[in-house]
């Protein structure tokens, strides 16, 4: 888990520094963009709406599931003003922060039950590549932290115990985004 951060930033400060500072950025103020993302870490899959206000501000709002987890999340993003080059197409190094809310299953068997449920802040920061295949396509890796703790509480008819529900607080991200 933290091999993970730690390679998607020593990545992305290998690239910033090695990077040609010439590329041109398509401009995204006033574009909506929607985006399909992959948590490595936690193993789900999700989908976010968002908003770019100016070049540099936009927010959005996701909602992904996957290995018993649902995450929602609100983020706002800030885009670095530091083009360079991948394979001879424009990035943008990014970061931003986010409140995510997290449940897991309930069940309930036999008098007793369970359920997994936890929120709190994230911060980010990643690089965004322009693909040479279509305009409006882009690619992102990031790294997230997050300050939430998933528990699970389970009730009997004797008491209720608590436990960790196994949620990574570090991970990384991969998305394919199409902006509008």
């Amino acid at each position: 888990m933290k091999k993970n951060l730690v390679v998607s930033i020593s990545l992305a400060g290998a690239l910033l520094a090695a990077a040609s500072a010439h590329a041109e950025v398509r401009h995204v103020a006033d574009t909506n963009e929607v985006a399909a993302t992959v948590d490595v870490n936690n193993s789900t899959i999700g989908a976010s709406l968002g908003h770019w206000f100016s070049d540099n501000i936009g927010a959005s709002i996701g909602l992904s599931n996957g290995n018993s987890f649902t995450t929602t999340e609100i983020r706002g993003t800030y885009l670095i003003d530091k083009p360079f080059d991948i394979a001879r197409y424009p990035a943008l190094p990014y970061v931003g922060a986010g409140f995510m809310s997290i449940s897991g299953p309930t069940y309930a068997f036999g008098g007793a039950s369970s359920q997994s449920k936890g929120s709190g802040l994230e911060i980010f920061g990643g690089v965004q590549w322009q693909t040479p295949w279509v305009k409006n396509l882009l690619f992102r890796a990031e790294a997230r932290i997050s300050t939430a703790t998933v528990d699970t509480t389970v009730n009997s008819g004797v008491g209720a115990y608590r436990f960790d529900a196994g949620y990574n607080t570090v991970s990384a991200l991969a998305s394919a985004v199409y902006q509008f």
